[in-house]
């Protein structure tokens, strides 16, 4: 997988102020090292210009004076080249240019063996192949177009397989594939197998393949080289592209390379990307940047039209590394997954390869593999159906693909496997659909998502996920409460035939709970449309499973029905600050509950009790979706919160290890003690004067014995810092929380509601404590018995539309007790 570390970084170096001092003050600095590291780079070597890629608005020519054009596209409205540092800030404020990019360089990152299963396979024996190669389809007059590293056309395998090359790397003159990762791809694709007698045949052997070079023997390449290629093979007939490559993307939008990968799928192209490889950099990166993303997913991958390909292992489980969804706008990713482990394919003889099984093959694992499978089974779905449109393919392997269970044998959430596991056959069936279009999630099942601090177990490391002791961590806890509301959910629709008059609604008993965006009226042919949907629950709707479906028509008639479900909790009766609930579960079962939690609460403790062997699980989720693991002891599973925020929490009983059935009771227990007055002003005093006030305690929890009452005094102590941050810049500033405090609230304030801020906020040991990503021009985080140290308050501003720098207040509250 190539990995680019500025992929996504707007110019943030034109954006802060030179100069600025080093802590304690307040700091002004990049998404993350990434810009300091490319600005170094290139301006140690002796480099007086930076290369960048210029998006230009619609209309406006595209000319810049003082950049000397490497390249002027023609799929995205830009060109790139390089322009002298002192030009960016003036090149950033022309109406004409819509955005500038740094054209950072790229690193390919080798096919990983990540598991110790030491079985290796071929990967068109995983995807159903067969029955499309007895009838003949084998991917003859398709052109495949692979952006890579370059390809051994000399490999008994793939001899005569490339109709056309070209080289986009300027260190190397050679269209050779001197590093191993292009002609891994290659095989997979079309490799006839010769040098095996057949065993490791490619997905479409019969296609011809475009190698189109824009990553270098050590492995890296240049953002605006890959954009090229996708010029160059679109303009040579191309009808699939295969990039095993993509960037971290640090919070774009819509950064150029996924642009040009979406808007290849609308020139006629079908565009396969990989989801990316998840490690412990790329999460690194996500903390430092924005701590926004629940799995990550890499540029172009994240484009909206795209295919975006996962992996799988030799067990149909989803691949550890697999990079998962959702986005941060609320679409999910991948599109579907592929086999992508332990995956033989042809490699280079000369080149020494880890993983190698002979001369001529390696065993390898990583989406890179998993990528070319899917390019190509889409290479013989054209084949068949010559008139297919990319949004037509894109419908036809997705309703094609198979569910995914996890070890749990509970299915995947999509986030991890997309419409589920690629089949060939079933793919092909599909092509005589009249009307072949889909919706991606193609079912949606309603809840709360799942935030917390970052958890490491065993070999992941996950940003607060449900453990559910499955092999993939759960990203959402699945039922909603009375009054509550699931609304950020996106789906996209597309379509291989033009359609007119589309409406959708709701239908089935939660109807009137659901509010669907309509999608336009009229949809070209190829056409994919993003929408959004809404289940808002009624303070009165009894407990239970609700079942709909999201409908799309044309002229009236049924197209496409979305299943659709939702949970709505029990409420669990408190009595004297005390409540249970008896319940039984089989594996795989889930039990919801809600319990309200009034202002002052002190404590919120729940315990989930059962007898014998049976391993069950007890989850508790705040109001605003904080997650708060349990403890285990043989038996139990409890759970405790000082001072709750006040509300409506979720509590979820889960069967993870069981035969049979298992009985469980659930108790809740709410600490409130209330004075009035709940506060005392006294006002000035004189020395040796004496004021007495009267007070009355309430308990509305369980009874309590030997109570004491101690006079405390909170005094409120505020700290404030005001500047400005730029688009993709982040600000940070540390924060000394001193002893005693029993509150610390950060607020974020600026004017333009069209920007937005993020506010992030971590405690003395530099753990995510709590995250704001900003609504009506404020944001607000905090903490309750803050540990004294030195906290740090991160402002990162990931759409900052003001030209130069968005302003900005920061005001820390503390309120600190004393005896």
């Amino acid at each position: 997988m190539v990995v680019g570390l500025v992929l996504a970084l707007v110019a943030a170096s034109a954006s802060a102020e030179p100069g600025l001092s080093s802590d304690p003050d307040p700091i002004a600095e990049p998404i993350s090292a990434a810009m300091d590291l490319f600005l170094d780079d290139e301006l140690a070597d002796g480099e007086e210009n930076l290369p960048v890629i210029v998006i230009f608005n619609d209309g406006a020519k595209k000319e810049v004076e003082g950049l000397e054009v490497k390249y002027s596209y023609n799929l995205i409205n830009g060109v790139a080249g390089s322009i002298d540092p002192s030009a960016l800030q003036e090149l950033a404020t022309d109406p004409d240019v819509a955005g500038v990019y740094p054209d950072g360089s790229v690193v390919v990152a080798q096919p990983i063996n990540v598991t110790k299963d030491n079985r290796t396979f071929c990967a068109t024996s995983r995807v159903n192949v067969l029955p499309l190669w007895d009838r003949g389809i084998n991917g003859s007059g398709v052109v495949v177009a692979i952006l890579d590293s370059g390809i051994d056309e000399n490999h008994p395998d793939l001899a005569g397989k490339v109709v056309g090359e070209v080289n986009f790397v300027d260190t190397e003159r050679t269209t050779d594939d001197l590093l191993g990762h292009g002609t891994a791809v290659a095989g997979i694709i079309a490799g006839s197998g010769t040098a095996s007698g057949g065993q490791y045949m490619g997905v479409a052997p019969g296609a011809s393949l475009l190698n189109v070079r824009v990553i270098d023997s050590e492995g890296s390449g240049q953002i605006s080289d890959i954009i090229a290629g996708i010029d160059w093979a679109i303009e040579n007939d191309a009808d699939v592209l295969s990039m095993s490559l993509g960037g971290l993307n640090l919070g774009e939008s819509n950064p150029p390379i996924s642009m040009a990968a979406d808007n290849a799928m609308d020139a006629g192209t079908v565009a396969c990307v990989a989801a990316g490889n998840l490690d412990e950099r790329l999460l690194l990166l996500m903390l430092v940047a924005s701590s926004v993303c629940l799995g990550c997913v890499e540029s172009p991958g994240d484009g909206v039209k795209v295919i975006t390909v996962g992996a799988t292992d030799c067990d149909d489980r989803i691949a550890a590394f697999s990079g998962s969804g959702p986005l941060r706008d609320g679409r999910y990713k991948p599109t579907l997954v592929a086999p992508g482990v332990n995956v033989v394919t042809t490699v280079p003889p000369n080149l020494d390869i880890e993983g190698k099984l002979n001369s001529y093959y390696a065993g390898a694992s990583g989406t890179s593999l998993s990528t070319p499978v899917v390019a190509g089974v889409a290479a013989l779905l054209i084949q068949a159906e010559p008139e297919i449109t990319p949004a037509g393919v894109k419908a036809a392997l997705t309703r094609g693909a198979t569910k995914l269970n996890n070890t749990q044998d509970e299915e995947y959430e999509t986030y991890y496997q997309g419409a589920g596991l690629l089949d060939a056959k079933k793919s092909f069936d599909i092509l005589g659909t009249y009307q072949l279009c889909s919706v991606l999630p193609d079912r949606w099942s309603a809840g709360r998502w799942v935030y917390g601090d970052f958890w490491v177990v065993g070999d992941d490391t996950v940003y607060g996920s449900l453990d559910t002791g499955a092999d993939r961590f759960q990203k959402k806890m699945y039922a909603l409460a009375p009054g509550d509301v699931d609304w950020n959910s996106k789906f996209l629709f597309f379509s291989d035939k033009e359609l007119s008059n589309v409406a959708t609604s709701a239908s089935g008993p939660i109807a009137k709970w659901t509010s669907v965006q309509p999608l336009p009226r009229n949809i070209p042919a190829n056409g994919q449309r993003v929408f959004g949907a809404t289940i808002s629950i009624p303070e009165d709707a009894l407990p239970g499973r609700y079942d709909g479906f999201i409908d799309i028509s044309e002229n009236g008639s049924r197209i496409f029905s979305l299943p659709l479900t939702v949970e709505v909790a029990e409420s669990i009766e408190m009595d004297t600050g005390r409540g249970s609930v008896p319940g039984s579960l089989v594996k795989g079962e889930w039990d919801y509950y809600y319990v309200d939690v009034p202002t002052s609460t002190d404590e919120l403790k729940c315990s989930l009790r059962w007898e014998g062997e049976p391993d069950l699980d007890l989850f508790l989720l705040s109001p605003t979706s904080e997650y708060y693991p349990a403890g285990q002891d043989e038996g139990v599973e409890t759970v405790s919160v000082d001072t709750p925020p006040t509300g409506r929490w979720l509590v979820a009983a889960h069967a993870r290890n069981i035969t049979g059935e298992s009985d469980y009771v659930l108790e809740v227990e709410r600490t409130l003690l209330a004075t009035s007055p709940k506060r005392w002003s006294v006002g000035s005093l004189d020395p040796g004067d004496t004021k007495e006030a009267q007070f009355s305690l309430r308990n509305g929890g369980p009874a309590l014995a030997n109570v004491t009452y101690a006079g405390m005094m909170e005094n409120v102590e505020k700290e404030e810092w005001n500047d400005s941050i730029g688009d993709k810049v982040i600000w940070t500033v540390p924060i000394e929380v001193p002893a005693n405090v029993t509150r610390l609230g950060v607020r974020l304030t600026w004017d333009d509601p069209d920007s937005d801020l993020a506010l992030l906020l971590f405690n003395e040991n530099g753990r995510p404590v709590d995250v704001s990503y900003g609504s009506d021009v404020k944001g607000e985080v905090g903490a309750t018995h803050p540990a004294p140290g030195t906290w740090r308050a991160i402002v990162y501003g990931y759409h900052v539309t003001t030209k130069a720098r968005q302003p900005f207040d920061l005001e820390a509250t503390f309120y600190v007790q004393e005896t």
